[in-house]
């Protein structure tokens, strides 16, 4: 991406996927590379969409329509809007767990020299023609990572027996970095050390899913440490739409709570690692919560009488 462009890449759209398992790292890498001081040299203009769960790219056009300032239309409208805009322009555009390879088409909207990054499916990227340019691994991260990833976060080196903990750890939750992610802030007290392990250890398996197992035992321990207020804020969330990015204003709105109260309870999921800043062209306070947790949230308010 950051190599330069010559020759016939001056013209043609090129096309890369990363494939993986959930939580390992993928949409972590593409919100690395829009971000990427060199990448934004290569490329003015960059858009992300989230399309997890989305029946069609109509959703991803609005988003990127509604950053141009421009107004909504019908899919081959949409496009040829944004085709307008952006013909003269090598455009990045980072696909996030991208469903169905027929979308990618209507996505196209760059100019001559764009870049395709696709977040998918094996066989979702077999489909599109698009050959693996990573595979995140089963494995993960490795203990020493992992160990780099606690202290980088409580700002401290590791005692002997914390690094003893953390490999252990880390074998039952696969080395996955989204179940590091969210299990780190409550790892701080040492006599939660022994209580994650036995949880995640007692979890049940199943063989062809082991990753997804661990994962999702790491979520619901990551949630049930929550306050009872911040874990109905969590349950609300699932109403969102996956991988968009929200504010304090549409929460208010949705729980019908005093600003304050809200921003509060936002302030705790940050905390926890349940949600990250979005960028904001309004420079406004904007959130966005990973694809997983927007599932566990829906899955949790599925169960709640109050949320139903």
């Amino acid at each position: 991406l950051t190599g330069g462009r010559r020759g016939e890449d001056l013209y043609s759209t090129r096309y890369s996927a990363l494939i993986g398992p959930p939580g390992s790292g993928k949409t972590a890498l593409l919100e690395h590379l829009a971000f990427d001081g060199e990448v934004h040299v290569q490329f003015p203009a960059i858009l992300y969409a989230n399309l997890n769960g989305a029946s069609s790219p109509l959703p991803a056009l609005h988003q990127w329509l509604a950053l141009l300032e421009k107004p909504l239309a019908g899919l081959d409208e949409a496009k040829r809007i944004l085709c307008r805009e952006l013909e003269r322009k090598p455009t990045l555009l980072l696909l996030d767990d991208l469903p169905d390879a027929r979308f990618v088409p209507d996505l196209l909207v760059g100019g001559g020299g764009s870049q395709v990054v696709l977040v998918c499916a094996r066989n979702v990227a077999t489909e599109a023609n698009v050959p693996p340019a990573a595979t995140f691994l089963h494995e993960g991260w490795d203990e020493p990572m992992a160990c780099r990833y606690l202290e980088s976060v409580w700002g401290r080196s590791l005692a002997a027996e914390e690094r003893t903990w953390a490999g252990q750890i880390n074998e039952l939750v696969d080395g996955l970095s989204l179940a590091w992610t969210l299990l780190a802030p409550w790892l701080r007290r040492p006599e939660s050390w022994a209580e994650i392990r036995a949880a995640l250890a007692a979890a049940p398996l199943t063989v062809l899913n082991r990753s997804h197992d661990r994962l999702w035992t790491s979520l619901n321990l990551a949630y049930e440490r929550l306050l009872p207020p911040a874990q109905d804020l969590f349950r609300a969330m699932g109403v969102l739409a996956p991988g968009a990015p929200f504010d304090l204003e549409a929460l208010v709105a949705i729980l019908g709570l005093p600003p304050a109260e809200v921003r509060w309870r936002l302030d705790a999921l940050e905390m926890a690692a349940f949600l990250r800043d979005a960028p904001s062209a309004s420079g406004q306070s904007h959130y966005q919560m990973h694809h997983l947790l927007h599932h566990l949230a829906r899955e949790l308010a599925g169960s709640d009488p109050l949320h139903q």
